[in-house]
């Protein structure tokens, strides 16, 4: 084989590869979807057990766990599986599982690209999948879940914030998060959380989990429609 060949096989085969990527996708994202992670997390199952759990196919389940084992996510002994250390500390729902249930999503609607391009419009398909409350669920827990990585530096950056009762608006805070993160660096502030009636109960949800409901309030409202109330000291605007 000369040199010219070779590149062109080398070629061919990374072409091959990047058409392929989608099978390693959806592995993970069937495995996140189904809860395999979450049902796995600091025990093991067979297939035939996790089934039961799950609700799922023992065969068919079985052989996506054997998928995932082999990429490294699950691991087996004597036929049964458990999380590998990578899926125990990134894919369960606390971690990442919520934010790659929102990556699924959008991998659906990257099936209608071809469409979207002729057309020129946003697909159908992609504005109902935005309506269910699960979709809304899943997408404010992904943002909590990115927001929780520099939540605490965003605390520690508003030095003005010393240890006097401050109140704090977070307008279009969603999940909280930032809130959440000030309420726990300074033991004197109380934060509202401005947001669409569809989002407040997830955020109320994701507050009283952190114990904070007391201190961190969710007030219903569109603020591109109606006022801010007053008397705050701090306002919050995440873009």
């Amino acid at each position: 084989m000369n040199r010219t060949d070779e590149t062109f096989q080398k070629e061919r085969k990374k072409l091959h590869e990047t058409a392929r990527h989608y099978r390693h996708s959806q592995i993970l994202l069937t495995c996140v979807e189904l809860g395999v992670f979450d049902a796995l997390s600091g025990r093991d199952a067979t297939a035939a057990e996790l089934a039961a759990t799950l609700g799922a196919d023992a065969r068919g389940l079985e052989l996506l766990l054997n998928a995932a084992t082999a990429l490294g996510w699950l691991e087996k002994r004597g036929g049964r599986f458990s999380n590998a250390s990578l899926a125990e500390n990134h894919l369960t729902a606390s971690a990442m599982g919520h934010t790659l249930r929102l990556e699924s999503a959008f991998y659906n609607r990257w099936g209608h690209l071809a469409e979207a391009v002729r057309s020129g419009k946003r697909p159908e398909e992609n504005r109902r999948d935005e309506q269910p409350r699960d979709w809304v669920k899943t997408f404010i827990h992904a943002l909590y879940n990115a927001s929780r990585l520099i939540a605490p530096a965003v605390a520690d950056a508003l030095a003005l914030l010393d240890n006097r009762p401050l109140r704090v608006l977070d307008v279009g805070g969603g999940h909280g998060g930032y809130s959440l993160a000030l309420a726990q660096e300074y033991p004197l502030l109380t934060a509202t959380v401005f947001e669409l009636p569809r989002v407040v109960p997830v955020a109320q949800e994701i507050i009283a989990l952190a114990g904070m409901s007391e201190r961190v309030m969710v007030q219903e409202g569109d603020f591109q429609k109606e006022g801010l109330g007053s008397g705050y000291d701090v306002a919050l605007v995440f873009g």
